[in-house]
């Protein structure tokens, strides 16, 4: 009978701290799931009331307009954050 040797306990450390990891990814993950989620309905509620009325022309082009400004600036604060 060929005994089990025990992983060394420096092994059990890492394997917990990456579960840890782990489990924080993925309420992260979730999290931005559902904040994606409410982004689009709010999107789409605006969007909605906007192409109802036509007097809402306006309206729909700063809706444009605004994510264009914040998705740029998003990406750039991206690309600064990884230098």
């Amino acid at each position: 009978m060929v005994k089990k040797k025990k992983p060394p306990k420096n092994t059990d450390n890492s394997w917990k701290e990456y579960l840890e990891l782990l489990r924080q990814w993925i309420h992260t993950f979730e999290s931005l799931q559902r904040i994606n989620t409410e982004l689009q309905i709010k999107y789409l509620e605006l969007m909605g009331k906007a192409l109802s009325d036509s007097k809402n022309i306006n309206m729909i082009s700063q809706l444009v307009e605004n994510w264009q400004k914040l998705t740029s600036q998003f990406w750039q604060e991206q690309l600064m954050y990884k230098r």
